[in-house]
């Protein structure tokens, strides 16, 4: 290192008399580390319709009457839409170096997840319930139709609209494109581009099997007989396998939780689907369960939990 520059760093506090390096110059160095590198960990998002509000009030209501008096059963109005970019706005300030676009600060303060000094109580609660919750996959037809034109490399918010402008309506394709953020398959940036998660990656070669125009390529319902499955069955290390003998697939019903009927019936679409084939599960099959567990990988934050 040439010797003025040990001058301008020694002037600066960095090195010390002998060249040594000062506490003042490692932190300098974490934060040049910090800036080189892109921001850590996904801005997860939390989206909520007011029809999925609704059947959420309408569940909480028939278990509240069979529990108590009716009369002093708990409403949910002040329960309204919650979009993914408005929650985005606060989980994304989580992330080191990272700062969330005006459009989502905006929404955020429109649903009143935000105020002048920060996060609502309200904001924080959706933000935490968008990295602690539970996720499992779910595509309507038109929403694996905006997720097939989002490429692993990354395209741009209005390249997607471009491509389905003939197909879906602008209002669809937003709402799809909030969903799929919501499940963690695609993160949308700050600066518009639209990323594929690696359960996303994963979900879009686990679909390659999955017929053309399929109304739901995979349900809650499909992956929870996948997993009982799996539960179940026996795992071949070498061809990299789990086989289920016939007798064990009664079992699986049973631990899967779901009717005869619902259980024979999503078996049938997930060897339509090829997610399972005579007496085992593909590999297919074995990568949508990966792309579960990714979407449900705990997320690496910064702050204090607050209670509510």
């Amino acid at each position: 290192m040439p010797e003025s520059a040990i001058t301008i760093l020694q002037s600066l506090g960095y090195l010390g008399p002998s060249g040594e390096l000062l506490p003042a110059g490692e932190f300098a160095m974490e934060a040049f580390r910090l800036l080189k590198d892109r921001p850590q960990g996904l801005a997860v998002a939390f989206d909520l319709e007011k029809d999925e509000v609704d059947v959420l009030k309408a569940i909480k209501d028939l278990w509240e009457k069979a529990r108590s008096n009716p009369e002093e059963r708990p409403t949910f109005d002040n329960l309204k839409k919650v979009s993914a970019p408005a929650v985005k706005a606060i989980t994304t300030p989580r992330k080191a170096f990272a700062a969330p676009n005006l459009e989502w600060y905006n929404l955020a303060l429109k649903e009143g997840l935000v105020g002048t000094g920060g996060p609502s109580r309200r904001g924080n609660l959706y933000a935490d319930l968008a990295e602690k919750v539970y996720r499992l996959p779910f595509l309507t037809k038109y929403e694996y139709m905006v997720f097939s034109v989002i490429p692993e490399k990354g395209i741009t918010l209005s390249e997607i609209y471009e491509l389905l402008k003939d197909e879906l309506p602008a209002w669809k394709i937003r709402f799809a494109i909030n969903k799929l953020e919501a499940r963690r398959l695609i993160e949308v940036l700050p600066d518009g581009n639209v990323v594929e998660t690696e359960a996303g990656k994963l979900l879009d070669q686990a679909l390659l099997s999955v017929p053309k125009g399929a109304g739901f390529p995979v349900t809650p319902i499909i992956v929870r007989v996948l997993q009982a499955l799996k539960k179940m069955g026996t795992l071949y290390v070498k061809e990299q396998k789990v086989r289920i003998l016939p007798r064990n697939v009664a079992e699986a019903k049973r631990i899967s939780g779901l009717s005869d009927e619902t259980f024979a019936e999503a078996l049938q679409v997930a060897r339509l689907f090829g997610y399972v084939g005579y007496n085992n599960l593909t590999d297919t099959g074995m990568m949508l369960l990966e792309a579960v567990e990714k979407m449900n990988t705990p997320v690496a934050t910064r702050y204090v939990e607050e209670s509510y």
